[in-house]
């Protein structure tokens, strides 16, 4: 019996088509992945952390380019829950770029909230966090 681990990752494109949530790395630009789940009737967002250089702008930043509700708190907890209430439907792609420009444990720490939305199981409307090129 084979292990969902020993299974082969879906391309980004795949799980655009099946729903899928999840978390991608990509080389390609983040307008190109932006149209390729708009094509695919989903959702879209874009997360640009380019420059950020603390955790205050960080949570600015996310408020300002998710539309995040006024009731933020603007700290890591708040923003699980805002983005547990986001209305996915029918699926919401966040193309995340600058990621590199973050200090490390803000990276990884954004990182873990958005993917934990991500993976979410059905019948939660699926959002795929796809890191990108600028």
């Amino acid at each position: 019996m084979s292990d969902a681990a020993d299974q082969p990752r879906p391309t980004l494109r795949t799980a655009l088509a099946q729903g899928r949530g999840g978390g991608f790395r990509t080389a390609a630009p983040a307008a190109d992945v932006l149209r390729l789940a708009a094509d695919a009737g989903w959702r879209t967002a874009r997360l640009d952390t380019s420059g950020i250089e603390d955790k205050a702008a960080l949570m600015d930043r996310v408020a300002r380019d998710l539309d995040l509700p006024a009731w933020f708190g603007r700290n890591w907890d708040a923003l699980a829950d805002a983005l547990r209430d986001l209305d996915a439907t029918p699926g919401t792609l966040l193309a995340w770029t600058g990621s590199e420009d973050l200090e490390e444990s803000l990276r990884e720490t954004l990182r873990e909230v958005l993917l934990e939305r991500a993976e979410e199981p059905a019948p939660s409307p699926a959002v795929l966090v796809v890191r990108a090129s600028g």
